[in-house]
């Protein structure tokens, strides 16, 4: 007898396991076709996109441009292509210098965006900038040139205004021709009337556009170091050949 109940005992816990595995088995198929009844067919993936659009959030933009994150810049007597370089570092913009761009920079900014740190540097500087996408090109001082377009049409207009003042008066002499100073006169009834020209105003206006625009740019550029205008009324284009703080004045 002693013999067996090592071999009745492997027995019994071989069943309860079986019976335990069968229990755990059917368990969770039992929850799995609850979990189904519950929430009914999947759905394919176009129809929950069709439901529920994709969530695209901006973010908020300042004249035109997005927020940009600020920053302190502070250097003393460094080249301006490591300026330059420096200022876009960390920031989603690509920065290209001109190869002249060689000068030494002093700049202490406090809490600026990139766009910030460079029209400061245009304005005390004059290194004009140009913004394509993302990028930043750096132009080197000197003459440059810019072509404007002018929606205007060839012409001139010219006016001419004329203002008389005249009196009149009746004389009782019957036989009189003329009237005094040498007025011709003229017969009314019994008397000759007289009609005297007393004083006379004469205005005339000569408008002439592009004469005046090439002259307004050329008194903003001046004529030294080679700076030129060329005007063209037929195409209504102005070319200036200028340094860039002029031609931001133009």
């Amino acid at each position: 007898m002693k013999k067996f109940l090592p071999l009745l005992l492997i027995l019994a816990q071989s069943a309860c396991a079986v019976q335990t595995g069968m229990s755990y088995g059917n368990s969770k198929k039992e929850m799995a076709k609850a979990s189904r009844q519950r929430t009914g067919p999947v759905q394919p993936d176009e129809v929950n996109r069709a439901l529920m659009p994709s969530l695209t959030v901006e973010m908020p933009k300042v004249d035109g441009r997005p927020i940009e994150p600020r920053f302190d810049l502070l250097v003393n007597g460094a080249p301006a292509n490591q300026v330059f370089m420096a200022i876009v570092s960390g920031t989603r913009y690509s920065m290209v210098v001109h190869p002249s761009i060689k000068d030494a920079i002093s700049i202490n900014l406090k809490d600026v965006t990139v766009f910030e740190a460079l029209d400061t540097i245009r304005e005390m500087y004059g290194y004009e900038y140009k913004l394509q996408g993302t990028r930043i090109l750096i132009q080197p001082l000197g003459l440059q040139t810019r072509v404007f377009q002018i929606n205007y049409l060839m012409s001139q207009r010219k006016g001419r205004t004329e203002v008389r003042v005249t009196s009149g008066a009746i004389s009782d002499s019957p036989g009189a021709n003329q009237g005094a100073a040498g007025t011709p006169a003229t017969s009314t009834g019994n008397g000759v009337g007289r009609a005297m020209e007393s004083s006379k105003v004469t205005t005339t206006s000569d408008n002439d556009f592009w004469t005046d625009i090439g002259a307004a740019v050329r008194a903003i550029i001046g004529a030294e170091g080679g700076r030129n205008v060329v005007m063209s009324p037929q195409s209504g284009v102005v070319v200036v050949l200028a340094y860039p703080a002029e031609l931001r004045s133009v």
